[in-house]
């Protein structure tokens, strides 16, 4: 009997990929000790906002596998807080013309309902090299990931309850949304020319800048976050970032 060695090679290589991404651990490993956040509280003005903000309930410093978030990986591991650890699976994945990558997942608890996908239960990362922007929402809470200034990520839990008030439609639970239905090249063709592109140039302050450990990584999100808002509620709107730029205005508290 012969055996097509093309097919048993390509079976091969599919499995030793299923594999190793089950085998891939959690995305985030815990980087404290004894002095880690008084460390951190000295030098690290990204570490000093979190810390600062009334809506951060708590936060642990972590590393991250950046590795993982890549286009073609499908499914990741988040171990959002001791003995919380949920499996997300990509719903979409694209690079950004800057080349950060941008990743869509639902959660796999719950995060699908037949061809619904509840925004209660998402996940969009954003990772430019081995830095890592993102948030999660998951059982009515919210994870945010950021990048601190001098090393190490923040995987904060935000405290709802206590979002400034413009945030406060953002907090109500949102409805279950229906998945939009795979479109055939003809459909596909003719919605892309109803859709409106709108570009962004974003101008950012020094203050803002020394927030995050990652500027760029956290305006994409923002950029990334709103059009998922807008695919969900059915609005024909793609937000596109023309181009970031540090401004010298002096931010006051008046």
């Amino acid at each position: 009997m012969r055996i097509p060695v093309r097919s048993t090679f390509a079976t091969a290589w599919a499995l030793c990929f299923i594999a190793s991404a089950a085998s891939a651990g959690p995305l985030f490993a815990p980087l404290e000790n004894g002095s880690t956040h008084a460390r951190a509280a000295l030098f690290d003005t990204a570490y000093r906002a979190l810390a600062e903000d009334p809506a951060m309930a708590n936060f642990q410093i972590v590393t991250v596998d950046a590795a993982q978030v890549a286009r073609q990986t499908r499914v990741i591991r988040l171990n959002l807080a001791p003995g919380v650890l949920v499996t997300a699976r990509q719903v979409d994945s694209y690079r950004t013309k800057e080349g950060l990558i941008v990743w869509h997942g639902i959660l796999l608890d719950g995060g699908v309902k037949g061809l619904q996908i509840d925004p209660r239960k998402t996940v969009t990362l954003v990772r430019n090299g081995n830095k890592l922007t993102g948030t999660v929402h998951y059982a009515g809470e919210w994870y945010h990931i950021r990048r601190l200034r001098r090393g190490g990520h923040a995987l904060v839990a935000v405290a709802v309850d206590r979002l400034p008030a413009e945030h406060a439609d953002e907090s109500a639970m949102p409805v279950v949304l229906p998945a939009p239905a795979p479109l055939n090249p003809a459909t596909e063709a003719a919605a892309s020319t109803t859709r409106t592109v709108i570009r962004l140039m974003v101008n950012y302050t020094e203050q803002a800048a020394a927030a995050t450990g990652d500027i760029l990584g956290l305006i994409t999100l923002a950029v990334a976050e709103t059009n998922q808002s807008y695919a969900n509620s059915g609005v024909q709107i793609d937000l596109e970032l023309a181009g970031t730029s540090q401004t010298s205005y002096i931010e006051t508290t008046n």
